[in-house]
């Protein structure tokens, strides 16, 4: 109903229009048209157009364009445009009234006057909406130190672990608000505030203030006069102040300000704070009040420095606590997966809303491992991450959706979210480095690098002790001349697999593979060529063979291949595989033309319930004697 509240008016309007009235009221006219004015600014009702109505229509009972009240146009617009209800398109509505007649004088007139006032507004009104957006853009701000820095900062405090006889803070807070207490009864102003900027969101909130009447605590500044801080440094002084004690964000109620000063909290040319000072009277700050506001301005700003640099001490102090005790940790682990647990937990207690990331080179590819526990392998060429790794360098971006054309670490990357990232590479032997993505624009400072850098230095030397042991753990079990698995492991895996197969109620099979006539070879070719036969040998039969099973050197010219999860004739069908491989694999001498063959008998055993370890290799033995006795050449069960 109330979007055609504004036919009444037109109606109306247009009636008067075309039957005008036999005499004129253009005093009536005059007191109508103000209350409705007075009215309409007060509670702004009803909307513009049909507000525009009312007033056309009055004007029209006055005289109209022929009258004095045509120019009653003139304060309604004034009054719209400072409202922020003007539209310029309804506003050509006084031209309706040269119906009555042409006179293009009056219409000069008031255009002439509403249309300056209007382009002025506008462009101050451009100006602070361009403030207020910018404002809304700091929102995105992130912190400079995650909730877990500080809750464990402030415990810190409070408890008294760092050796301050009072709380940090309490004590920074005190000293502020005497200063302001003192500054409040010296210049006697009607209100004196100090806004300091949150380092969460980039705003001001009102921490401090004294009044005669009331302030509203925490109150943020999104409007008003002192938005102009959100940019300038310049100190602000208003003699006769008309915008209204609300724009000053810290009223919420109509107070009469006649005048106001405001001098910025400057800390390593970053504007940390407002302190403001405002008066009932008009040119109330002299230039010995001002003096003595700027001198305590002067004097916060050194408070605010003092307190900045010790909190930000304690915050490093904070993190190199972390790298400390990741560095006992390490130095105590030689798996890798222990040691990546402990950087993964270190990295979260840090930085706890990044997300963090370690990469390592693996052959070709990299080995891309996530905080959740992810794990694969991706070709991070032509990636931002191989830039970094490749010019070995520290790597910050702030804005990376705004400036990423190549994907963070891989064409078929996943979407990270990512908007702040930082990167350090390991600097040692180990290619690679940690990542950390954010997804708040500004999340990382040089700081942060710093850190970060020393996390991947303590993690580069613990990969690369723990490559050392894996190196020595694999030498261990490896057979030094084929690169297969030793008879040692091979007998601690077997029994480990046989214990696994009857406990989960699956089937389980071995192969003994001797090579045919290996002595006589030997004999003939010599040993060199002998040892190139077994590393053949070797290669073909792991080649023919799953993941999950494996290939031992069980003595002499003799292998073992143990098969989790398969039958006999599944067994069969992989043991005959092996040995037509084998037949046709030609074995070319380092030092000499001809080309060499090779045979092999396999004897194919699978473990059934209540069979030992050495029931099994017993079994698999007579079926390769078997084997050997049927010709060579073959495979052969029990």
């Amino acid at each position: 109903m109330k979007r055609f509240l504004f036919v009444i008016p037109l109606i109306t309007f247009v009636l008067l229009l075309l039957f005008p009235l036999p005499f004129k009221l253009p005093y009536v006219s005059l007191l109508l048209e103000g209350i409705f004015i007075f009215l309409f600014w007060k509670f702004r009702k009803p909307d513009f157009v049909t507000s525009l109505l009312i007033t056309s229509t009055i004007i029209e009972i006055g005289g109209g364009i022929h009258s004095f009240v045509y120019f009653l146009y003139i304060p309604f617009a004034v009054v719209s445009i400072y409202t922020g209800d003007f539209n310029p398109i309804p506003g050509f509505v006084p031209l309706i009234h040269l119906f009555r007649g042409p006179s293009l004088l009056p219409v000069i007139i008031l255009y002439g006057s509403i249309v300056p006032f209007y382009l002025l507004f506008t462009t101050r009104e451009m100006r602070r909406k361009k403030l207020e957006e910018y404002v809304k853009a700091l929102k995105q701000t992130p912190m400079s130190a995650t909730d877990l820095e500080k809750s464990t900062i402030q415990k810190t405090i409070e408890t008294g672990d760092a050796g301050i006889p009072m709380k940090l803070y309490d004590r920074y807070s005190q000293a502020i608000r005497e200063l302001l207490w003192n500054l409040h009864n010296t210049v006697k102003p009607y209100s004196t505030v100090l806004f300091l900027r949150n380092k969460e969101d980039g705003l001001f909130y009102l921490k401090f203030g004294k009044s005669e009447g009331r302030v509203v605590p925490d109150s943020v500044i999104e409007q008003g006069p002192l938005l102009y801080f959100m940019k300038g440094t310049e100190p602000l002084s208003i003699d006769a102040y008309s915008g209204g004690s609300r724009k000053l964000s810290y009223y919420d109620t109509d107070v009469p300000i006649k005048s106001l000063i405001a001098f910025p909290v400057i800390v390593e040319d970053i504007v940390e704070g407002i302190l403001c000072l405002d008066s009932l009277d008009g040119s109330y700050f002299d230039f010995a009040k001002k003096t003595i506001a700027r001198s305590v301005a002067m004097e916060l700003e050194i408070m605010i420095s003092l307190y900045r640099f010790t909190q930000a001490s304690m915050i490093e102090a904070f993190h190199f606590s972390i790298i400390n005790r990741l560095t006992g940790e390490i130095a105590s682990k030689l798996e890798r997966e222990e040691m990546f647990q402990s950087i993964f937990d270190a990295l979260g207690e840090a930085y706890s809303d990044a997300y963090p990331i370690i990469l390592l080179r693996t052959s070709g590819n990299f080995l891309v491992i996530e905080g959740d526990g992810r794990r694969y392998l991706k070709d991070i060429s032509e990636s931002i991450i191989q830039g970094a790794i490749k010019n070995n360098i520290i790597l910050i971006k702030n804005n990376l959706r705004a400036e990423m054309k190549r994907p963070l670490i891989a064409k078929d990357e996943r979407d990270f979210g990512a908007v702040s990232i930082l990167f350090a590479p390991f600097r040692g032997h180990v290619d690679g480095g940690i990542l950390l993505i954010s997804d708040k624009r500004n999340r990382f400072n040089e700081k942060d690098s710093r850190v970060v850098s020393l996390i991947a230095d303590v993690t580069d030397t613990a990969l690369e002790k723990a490559a050392l042991y894996e190196k020595e753990k694999m030498r261990a079990v490896m057979d030094g001349l084929t690169g297969v698995y030793n008879h040692r492991f091979f007998q601690e895996f077997l029994q480990k697999e046989m214990e696994k197969a009857e406990r989960e109620g699956e089937v389980f099979s071995l192969l003994m593979i001797d090579i045919d006539h290996f002595k006589k070879f030997n004999d003939r070719y010599g040993h060199q060529t002998g040892d190139l036969v077994l590393k053949e040998v070797a290669m073909v039969i792991r080649d023919s063979l799953r993941a999950s099973d494996i290939v031992a050197r069980y003595g002499g010219e003799e292998f073992a291949v143990v098969l989790p999860g398969v039958d006999r004739d599944d067994a069969m069908i992989v043991a005959e595989k092996i040995r037509k491989t084998i037949e046709k694999h030609n074995i070319v001498q380092e030092y000499g033309k001809e080309v060499l063959h090779v045979t092999v008998s396999i004897g194919v055993a699978t473990l059934t319930f209540g069979m030992t370890r050495d029931q099994l290799i017993s079994e698999a033995d007579r079926a390769l004697y078997r084997a050997k006795g049927e010709g060579r050449n073959r495979i052969a069960t029990i």
